[in-house]
């Protein structure tokens, strides 16, 4: 996850605190950047049957205290 930010986003890891997990089913990433203490981001990473990394997103304590929309995709899965 830190080297996907910084060399596709070009965030600096210096910008949040990341917390790992991993379960049965994939690994979970939970994100809180600097400048938004308030809201936390959490990435659910597992394969699928083409064995390409795919990635659900939900975001918690944003702007009016409603959850972001939770979307689903494939990922940057070259190289990986």
């Amino acid at each position: 996850m830190n080297d996907t930010l910084t060399e596709h986003f070009s965030i600096d890891q210096n910008a949040y605190d990341v917390e790992f997990s991993m379960n049965q089913y994939g690994y979970l990433y939970r994100l809180n950047f600097e400048d938004e203490q308030r809201v936390e981001y959490e990435f659910f990473v597992k394969t699928n049957q083409e064995k390409e990394y795919v990635v659900t997103y939900y975001g918690h304590n944003s702007y009016g205290d409603s959850p972001l929309r939770e979307d689903a995709f494939t990922t940057l899965n070259e190289g990986y």
